[in-house]
């Protein structure tokens, strides 16, 4: 009896031991593996997968360090897909950033490259009908003036703004009609855009009323092959026309504003500078001057 208790105990004993071995080989072995974890690793190409944001607390998801070069570089890969997830972020070969945020409606995201900026400039005179000086600026002269070098009735002139702004997006400025042989209102446009039915300024007769101004702002297009371009329609009378521009709005990475200090931005895209030009707007060169 006393045997069979004794050999029983030496068996626990021994069980004992042998379990308490394998948990401390198992403890050992989680220390050693935890030691020379290293971060997590993915293939090119691979999925990063967040966890889920309980909002229990505020340290990040993700972070991303790299000492030696950009902590997140997307490689260029095209705008995405309409039907991508929400959330989904994509750079394409120009180095334009898109995510999609409603579904089905990917969005540029602007950046200070892209985003769109009202430049002012001191204000300066790009048309007076008045004095050929005044006109040198309008790209097609023949036929639409009177002796006087007023606008006639019902054309359109194109009027070149490009040695004040490159590649702008709109003009904004002041228009003034003056000397008016009688009543009738005037339509500024972009170059190369079909007209619209709309005014900028009505005016009288000049017996009626010597002059007239307006504020004005018209995107800025293209006529041909001469960039930077706007268009105006007399409807009425000759009239005298003046137009002085105080600001462009411009998108920075492709185009940029002359403030007369020739230090411009030269910031400007292989698209914007291989846009074919005229014998007209070649008189500034493929870009103007004051642009290089």
């Amino acid at each position: 009896m006393s045997k069979e208790t004794s050999d029983s105990s030496l068996g626990r004993r021994r069980l004992l031991r042998r379990a308490g071995t394998v948990a401390a080989g198992v403890v050992g072995a989680g220390a050693v593996s935890a030691a020379v974890a290293g971060p997590a690793q993915a293939a090119a190409g691979d999925p990063i997968v967040e966890g889920i944001n309980t909002g229990a607390g505020t340290d990040p998801m993700v972070t991303l360090d790299n000492p030696d070069g950009p902590a997140l570089n997307l490689a260029p890969s095209g705008a995405i897909a309409e039907d991508a997830p929400v959330g989904s972020l994509r750079v394409d070969e120009f180095g334009n950033i898109w995510t999609l945020a409603v579904p089905g409606l990917p969005e540029m995201v602007h950046t200070s490259f892209t985003a769109t900026q009202l430049v002012p400039i001191v204000p300066q005179r790009v048309l007076n009908t008045k004095t050929a000086e005044g006109r040198a600026n309008v790209v097609n002269p023949s036929g639409n003036f009177d002796s006087a070098g007023r606008l006639l009735s019902g054309k359109t002139i194109h009027l070149y703004v490009g040695d004040l702004a490159f590649n702008a997006v709109a003009m904004h400025g002041n228009v003034t009609v003056t000397g008016a042989l009688g009543d009738g209102y005037l339509t500024i446009w972009p170059g190369g855009a079909s007209r619209p039915v709309t005014s900028v300024i009505n005016y009288a007769a000049s017996t009626k009323l010597t002059a007239i101004a307006n504020h004005v702002v018209s995107g800025v297009g293209q006529v041909g092959d001469t960039p930077d371009v706007i268009s105006i329609f007399n409807s009425g009378n000759a009239a005298h026309v003046l137009l002085d521009v105080s600001a462009f709005t411009i998108i920075w990475g492709f185009g940029f504003v002359n403030d007369g200090s020739g230090a411009a931005s030269a910031r400007v895209s292989k698209a914007a500078a291989a846009k074919p030009m005229s014998g007209f707007a070649k008189r500034v060169g493929q870009k103007p001057k004051w642009a290089k």
